[in-house]
């Protein structure tokens, strides 16, 4: 038997050996080779199967909520992480990646008005869904006293009047590297910095500056921070009137 041909005949019997060609398991009992490759096809078309289904199922979305002021997590010293949203636009197909914060304190995901409205500056119109669903304390916005942060940010050696852009650059990310301040410290502090100059015609340098400050700062390393699918949300009952 070991060596004869096999017949061609699809109802022929086979003994499935080691000696076989090809065989690298035995069996003892008989199959036919048409069972064996049906056997084989459902098998194939059923790991297609599943691995279709893996690639089209659709990722969980996540809600980032926009914030004008402070947030109670700041203020309450929340456990804050850095994350890359993937969100959609408005008028073009696919995804953008925004830098956005969680605190894990709240299990809530957040980003600044101002930072939003710089990176649909960059890339048009984003889906931003109007809600008016209260959210409870956790993201209730307020003001508080930042004159310390804003003392250290400035002894740093950060300010707009007499560094170029790259100075200012180089200066922020030492201050990050260092673990000097928070980078989400640092950029509540520009935000604010724009909100409350944007509407004077004397500070209309030194808020251009801010902003290219705040792109540079929402851009850098996003590619190392870990990723979401997300939904933008302004929910109208946390916002200070």
């Amino acid at each position: 038997m070991d060596g004869e041909e096999v017949d061609k005949d699809p109802l022929c019997f086979v003994r499935l050996t080691p000696k076989n060609k090809g065989g690298d398991f035995c069996m003892d009992n008989m199959f036919t080779v048409k069972f064996v490759k049906d056997l084989y096809k459902k098998q194939e078309a059923e790991r297609k199967r599943l691995h279709e289904a893996s690639r089209q199922k659709k990722p969980l979305i996540e809600t980032v909520y926009i914030f004008r002021n402070f947030i109670r997590c700041e203020k309450d010293k929340h456990k804050i992480q850095d994350v890359a949203a993937k969100v959609k636009r408005v008028y073009f197909d696919g995804t953008i990646k925004i830098r956005a914060s969680y605190c894990s304190d709240c299990n809530k995901y957040f980003i600044g008005e101002e930072s939003l409205n710089e990176y649909i500056e960059q890339y048009g119109e984003l889906d931003v869904e109007i809600i008016n669903d209260f959210m409870g304390n956790s993201l209730i916005e307020s003001e508080y006293d930042n004159f310390n942060l804003q003392s250290k940010l400035h002894k740093l050696g950060y300010n707009v009047s007499t560094l170029s852009s790259s100075q200012r650059k180089e200066r922020l990310v030492r201050i990050i590297e260092n673990e000097l301040i928070d980078r989400h410290d640092i950029i509540s502090l520009i935000e604010m910095f724009i909100r409350m100059n944007k509407n004077r015609h004397d500070r209309v340098q030194a808020v251009k500056k801010w902003c290219d400050d705040l792109v540079f700062l929402n851009d850098y390393e996003i590619n190392r921070l870990r990723e979401i699918y997300a939904k933008i949300v302004r929910d109208t009952t946390c916002w200070i009137k």
